[in-house]
């Protein structure tokens, strides 16, 4: 018995370490922007960014994405863009995604980024545009006592406990507009990756990850 619990508490402590270490070994980490002040003005006040090192199953998630993109725009050859995407693999290099969340759907001017790994350029690059439906739920439990009952002209009163309690709920929802990049590079063996992007503005956003 003690041993299925102690097996019990091993797998439950032991779960969310490892899914955080895949995590952080998959994404870069944000070393800093030279101005984000400037580029306030093309993505607003909070706007954030993001890279990823693509894996199978991320990559399996932005190819359909991609393709999302492809049936909603007016292509001169959609059937070759299609399979282009299907085609898309592993295989093919070191693929890193990028992405931007502005305030607002923004300008394709405010879009045209500039890719390093490890001061090389890349091979090629897939943007495509999507929407995230961020819905927030705040519950409270709501007791209306103890609360102090009686005592009406001088007699004598008391605190009323009520068995009965409502939940309150609040609904917020918003849309979450990512810019992503799916940029892809030649397989480059280093122990560290560092990963720069420069803005329409020429600033530069610098990441960095540390590969096993």
């Amino acid at each position: 018995m003690n041993l299925l619990l102690s097996a019990r508490f091993i797998s439950i402590f032991l779960f969310p370490f490892l899914f955080l270490f895949n995590c952080t070994t998959n994404e870069y980490r944000l070393i800093g922007i030279t101005s984000r002040l400037q580029e306030i003005f093309y993505y607003g006040k909070d706007f954030s960014v993001s890279a990823w090192n693509v894996d199978e199953e991320r990559l399996s998630r932005v190819k359909l994405e991609i393709k999302n993109s492809l049936a909603v725009q007016n292509l001169e050859n959609p059937k070759e863009k299609w399979k282009e995407v299907t085609d898309i693999s592993l295989k093919d290099g070191n693929y890193v995604l990028f992405q931007i969340f502005p305030e607002s759907r923004v300008l394709a001017e405010f879009l045209k980024f500039k890719f390093q790994l490890n001061e090389t350029s890349p091979v090629k690059t897939y943007s495509y545009y999507s929407e995230i439906l961020e819905t927030s739920i705040r519950g409270r439990y709501y007791y209306p006592g103890p609360f102090y009952a009686g005592g009406f002209y001088g007699g004598y009163g008391g605190f009323a406990y009520p068995i009965n309690s409502r939940q309150t709920e609040q609904v917020s929802q918003r849309i979450v507009h990512s810019y992503n990049f799916l940029v892809l590079f030649s397989n480059i063996q280093v122990k560290k990756n560092i990963f720069r992007i420069t803005t329409p503005a020429g600033n530069l956003i610098e990441f960095e990850l540390n590969n096993p």
